[in-house]
């Protein structure tokens, strides 16, 4: 099993069709790499300060440079751009962040989890589950790999 941990990213660059989104971990200041399609389905944009899943990044050439990957993003919303900062800020250190960080990963390496199998094997309640299952960009054959 991957490692994975919260971590509150600053977006620094969008670099348009080639995929080249980066981010700097707080805290640390490490580099990360975000997927240009997580960008997208996060609406993220330069400057933006999100809660994030970040694992080791296992490009094994591009490690050295970009240590971090992040493989999920919470969206911000068009219409919340003015409280994206402080809202991250604070989200990283509340229990729910952690609860989420821990559904994450249960359903990335549990992909045709049922809801209540999800809410059996995670701290997270059914209302939880069901949002988080809800903010998902992808279309459910694709991340589930059916």
């Amino acid at each position: 099993m991957t490692r994975r941990w919260s971590a509150v990213v600053t977006v620094t660059n969008l670099a348009g069709g080639s995929g080249s989104t980066f981010g700097i971990i707080n805290g640390n200041g490490a580099s990360c790499y975000i997927p240009v399609q997580l960008a997208r389905a996060a609406h993220l944009e330069a400057g933006d300060v999100v809660p994030a899943v970040v694992i080791i990044n296992p490009n094994p050439f591009a490690v050295e440079r970009t240590p971090y990957m992040i493989i999920h993003a919470n969206a911000i919303s068009w219409d919340d751009r003015a409280a994206r900062s402080a809202a991250a800020m604070t989200e990283v250190t509340d229990i729910s962040s952690e609860v989420e960080a821990e559904v994450w990963s249960y359903m990335l390496d549990n992909r045709e989890a049922t809801v209540p199998e999800i809410v059996a094997n995670t701290p997270a309640d059914i209302d939880q589950v069901q949002a988080m299952l809800r903010r998902i960009g992808t279309p459910e054959h694709i991340w589930r790999g059916n």
